[in-house]
Formats: C-alpha cells, structure tokens, sequence
C-alpha cells in the first residue's frame, strides 16, 4: 500500500476533501477500452483537460484525442506532465504497475479520477492515479492504495483496505473490512465476504464468493470459492 494510504489508516485522519483537478493540460497513459472510459469520464465531468494519449502505438483518434506518440517519446518531450493511468488491469497486473514506476509513481504526476456518478464517503482515502468509475461506492474509512481501479458498478464497504494497483471489476463487492493485497484482480460480480483477506497477486474469478481468507496468491473460483490456479504473473 502507498505510504500516504498507509499513514492515514494509521492515524484514522480521513481525506476529506475530493482530488484536487490540475488546471494544466493531462496526458492519458493508454489507448484501449479502459482508457476510454477514463476519458469519458473525464471529459463529461469537466475535471480534466486531456491533451491526447500516449501508447506503444497509434490507434487512430481516440475520441476526439489525438495520439502523442509511444511512452519513452511522451517522456522525453514532456517530463513534467501529469497524468491520467488508463491501463487497465485483468490478468497481468505487471503492465500498469510498470507505467506507473517508469513515471515516477507517488511524486505526484498521477491524477485520481473519481466520476461524479459514483458515490465516495468523505472518510474515505484513496491513493493516487485512482480510479472510480460510474455506480461505484466507497463508503466511510475505506483505505485504497496507489493505482487503483473500482470499476462500474462496484462497491467497496466501509474499512476495507486495499493495497496498491488492485482492480475491483464491474459489480464486485468487497464487503466490511474486507483486506485485499497488491496487484490483486477481484472479478466481475464476485464477492468477499466481511473480514475476508485476499492475498497479494491474487485473482478472485468472476461471479467467485470468496468466504474465508485467500492465504496464498492464486486463482480463486467458485462458490465457496477455492483456490484453482495461478495468480497474477510475475
């Protein structure tokens, strides 16, 4: 988990103020479809002004975004730009967590984005280069790490701890104080139940109801859910 996460669970001093929006222009990291949302958002909330996006390669007009050119290139032209991270996070947790450490992760460059269309407790913390997308909710004393995802639709309840680069997918449900380690992908529809702890690197599949603490990282299917596989790579 960021050390910014990390010291505000400790002290139990909430955030309580939304992200503070750049006025100066963005740089979205990614060209896919979760980028786009991102920049969906973005732009129909009035909260960011994209200058384009950067990719390995040209995917054309994303948008109305025009394409900057591949990561090293947007580096070198501009290195003090910020930062909006629109890769996403499925079953290779490595490529996000990559671009986020070339950049410079935690010195700030990375913008949170948060959808007026999801609903976040005032205690909440969330780290930075997060995100939450249209439906989601965050509710009181909630703790995210750096580089998240909480996705459409999804709910993180209240004193969950997410550490850093975790993806909670569309319609999934962390339920109280629910502890979900690094790099961790928790699928569509799944849940895990109150107090239930997710090792880091894991995948809990999609539609999976995770009832008793995932002790080693893995792939977790099922209902009750049961370890079945590999997790996260690397």
């Amino acid at each position: 988990m960021s050390e910014r996460a990390e010291q505000a669970a400790a002290s139990g001093a909430p955030v309580r103020a939304g992200p503070e929006y750049p006025r100066e222009p963005v740089v979205l990291l990614g060209g896919g479809g979760h980028a786009r949302v991102c920049a969906s958002i973005a732009r129909r909330d009035g909260v960011l002004r994209l200058s384009g996006y950067a990719d390995p390669r040209d995917r054309g007009d994303l948008d109305g975004l025009p394409w900057l050119g591949p990561d090293e290139e947007v580096r070198e032209r501009w290195p003090e730009c910020r930062l909006l991270l629109g890769i996403g996070l499925m079953t290779d947790a490595r490529v996000r967590w990559l671009a986020w450490r070339r950049y410079g992760g935690e010195g700030g460059r990375f913008v949170q984005l948060r959808s007026r269309r999801a609903s976040v407790a005032r205690e909440a913390v969330l780290g930075a280069g997060t995100v939450v997308f249209d439906l989601a909710a965050i509710n009181a004393g909630a703790v995210l790490g750096a580089a998240c995802i909480v996705n459409t639709g999804a709910v993180v309840e209240h004193d969950c701890r997410l550490g850093d680069n975790v993806h909670i997918a569309p319609r999934a449900t962390l339920c109280g104080a629910a502890q979900v380690g690094d790099h961790t992908l928790i699928g569509a529809g799944a849940v895990v139940l109150p107090g239930v702890r997710v090792a880091p690197g894991s995948i809990v599949a999609a539609g999976a109801v995770l009832t008793r603490d995932a002790a080693e990282p893995g792939l977790y299917l099922g209902v009750p859910a049961a370890l079945r596989g590999r997790g996260m790579p690397g």
